[in-house]
């Protein structure tokens, strides 16, 4: 078993994955959260954010273990599909993208 490498990437991929299992799970635990994020994002259907909940977690332990391996060929590949993803919501986001901090 390898030493888990202590690199600036890593520790903000690993802290970024944790994050995200911890929203993701959140949104699956906390029906005051899920009703919260329903209202804001103008959403009926529960069962959509549990999914967003759950797509939360995988990616979460994705970003996990390529912290843990120090895997820069996914961290970079990450960081192109997180900026495909903003060009997506800011052409096609309607209200997902107007959402306040």
């Amino acid at each position: 078993m390898a030493n888990f490498p202590i690199t600036p990437s890593s520790i903000i991929f690993g802290l970024t994955g944790a994050l995200g299992m911890v929203n993701g799970l959140a949104n699956l635990a906390s029906p005051a959260l899920v009703a919260k994020n329903k209202a804001m994002l103008g959403m009926e259907s529960t069962v959509a954010l549990h999914t967003i909940g759950l797509g939360a977690i995988t990616y979460g332990a994705f970003y996990l273990n390529a912290a843990y391996q120090a895997d820069t060929t996914i961290m970079w590949w990450s960081i192109v599909g997180r900026a495909l993803a903003v060009v997506m919501f800011g052409l096609y986001g309607g209200g997902w993208g107007n959402i306040e901090w």
